[in-house]
């Protein structure tokens, strides 16, 4: 009667993160975003490491396989938890559940033990480096049914069985017959003697340094670029210098007033002015990462830059570059919620919620950067070094790297997807939204408060985005042109000027709130 009477389990119901709909078409979209990142990242770490000869080590095949288990870890949780944000009802079945368990574990133990091989790696590789190549090989020791013999090669990190028997050729012995270089043969028992094995790496550490010496003496390594810059006319530079100060200045005055009101006026400490003070802080950052460069190149003769602080240029300002784009996207999603759904607006758009949007665009824009600034940096740089821009931009780079660059122009072109397209979309889809709630009004007044509201956001994104598409997401087979460095001023440049002046003629809030400070500081004077 008892077992009767039992009931047993067939699916667990999943409550999730939160049963908030307008948050979890955020979350949605936000690990979306993660799982692609994750998933493009390690896909194109593993492509890389096989395709690159230079990094087929112990390291990078380490590197390989946590990439891999990455991978399964993510794709063994990400897509039922995309699944379940547009389900009503969360459930899972008990054998999926099971299945779910069991592949998480196994990818979880995985990453435990691969971290801690790659931990010994490094260890031996700087703690014992004369024995790091004999000792961190694929194959060391003979397997079952092989001669028990074991073949090391002079620079290479293989250890590997040979076919031929000792007894042919003692316990230790060379061989030329192979087409590589000499080989050395060990007996069984002294492929376990250390002391062998020392003499050994030290003979080919000379070896293999002696050799990399020589290429190195026969290859020239980039240690700095020149910029081309927009024009080589003394008389064009000068009138540069002057245009682009102004700007810079106007920028940093305009930007930093708009982010001293917000701060200091407590009836703009709204969602929508606190993305726009984010908003002119990235563009104070923008604008500081490139513009001060080109301004001292203008005025000088030999237009160079090292090659460490072309790197960091170039991360600076495609992270800055990046957070615009994902932070106009945020700016979108606010104004949506505030003219579809004004009445969940001071729910749903609270400070906590808003503060970990703008974290996010900032996280996920440095660690996209940080991606294709270091695959960017390991491609080899051995001439030219005249660089077809203002600054170090990332496709500018590209273009005098010594090797193919396919590859990397393709992950480039996922990322610009991902960042720039993606939340582009999202724009476009919050208008639309916001435009059929527009109409529906019948107040005439009503229409055009709401409209003026959103025509600075409009404005910014027209100017941003469609420069940055033209740049980042044209046909690979456009040739690079002139124009491109012109494009770029207007995305690195002319928008981030023109952020304040928008922001602040179309914006009767951030009116009213310039005119009390300048009257707060006329009572100050008086």
């Amino acid at each position: 009667m008892v077992r009767r009477n039992k009931t047993t389990v067939g699916e667990f119901i999943l409550l999730g993160i939160t049963d908030i709909w307008e948050l979890q078409v955020i979350l949605f979209v936000l690990f979306l975003l993660i799982c692609v990142t994750s998933l493009v990242g390690n896909l194109g770490m593993i492509a890389l490491i096989r395709l690159d000869s230079r990094l087929h080590t112990p390291m990078y095949f380490f590197l390989c396989h946590l990439s891999l288990v990455d991978l399964g870890n993510s794709s063994a949780v990400a897509p039922k938890m995309l699944a379940s944000f547009f389900k009503a009802r969360k459930a899972i079945s008990l054998a999926g559940c099971a299945a779910q368990m069991y592949f998480c574990g196994v990818c979880i133990i995985t990453e435990c033990y691969l971290l801690a091989a790659m931990a010994y790696d490094r260890y031996v590789a700087i703690c014992n480096p004369l024995i790091y190549a004999a000792t961190m090989s694929q194959k060391l020791l003979p397997g079952p049914g092989q001669s028990g013999v074991c073949c090391l090669h002079p620079g290479d990190s293989h250890a590997e069985p040979c076919d031929l028997q000792p007894e042919e050729h003692g316990s230790e012995g060379c061989s030329q017959e192979t087409p590589r270089k000499s080989s050395c043969f060990l007996s069984k028992s002294s492929c376990k003697d250390l002391k062998h094995l020392r003499e050994y790496c030290v003979k080919t550490e000379r070896e293999q340094t002696t050799g990399i010496t020589m290429a190195r003496e026969n290859q020239s390594v980039v240690t700095e670029f020149f910029f081309q810059g927009l024009s080589s006319q003394p008389r064009t530079q000068t009138l540069l210098f002057i245009a682009f100060l102004v700007f810079y200045l106007l920028t940093m005055v305009g930007n930093i007033m708009i982010v001293t009101v917000i701060r200091a006026d407590c009836h703009l400490h709204s969602p929508m002015y606190f993305f726009l003070a984010n908003l002119s802080f990235l563009d104070i950052c923008y604008v500081s990462s490139n513009i001060p460069q080109m301004l001292v190149n203008l005025l000088t003769k030999k237009r160079n830059i090292s090659f460490s602080g072309c790197a960091a240029q170039m991360y600076l300002s495609l992270a800055f570059g990046m957070t615009e784009c994902i932070l106009l996207g945020v700016m979108a999603y606010d104004r949506y919620m505030a003219i579809c759904h004004p009445l969940l607006y001071t729910t749903v758009m609270t400070r906590r919620l808003c503060t970990r949007m703008v974290v996010a665009s900032w996280t996920s824009s440095l660690l996209s950067s940080m991606v294709i600034n270091s695959l960017t940096l390991q491609l080899p740089f051995c001439g030219p070094d005249i660089l077809n821009h203002y600054f170090c931009e990332v496709l500018a780079v590209l273009a005098l790297a010594c090797a193919d660059t396919a590859l990397m122009e393709l992950v480039i072109f996922i990322f610009s997807i991902l960042i720039v397209f993606i939340p582009f979309l999202l724009i476009i889809t919050s208008y639309a939204h916001i435009l059929s709630s527009i109409l529906k009004i019948q107040s005439a007044h009503v229409q055009f408060k709401a409209f003026s509201t959103c025509g600075s956001h409009l404005t910014v994104v027209t100017i941003f985005y469609g420069t940055a598409i033209c740049r980042y997401m044209k046909p690979k087979s456009m040739p690079p042109q002139e124009r491109d460095k012109v494009v770029a001023v207007f995305y690195t440049t002319i928008a981030p000027m023109l952020n304040p002046l928008i922001y602040s003629l179309r914006n009767k809030d951030m009116k009213r709130a310039l005119r009390r400070a300048m009257n707060r500081r006329k009572s100050l004077f008086i």
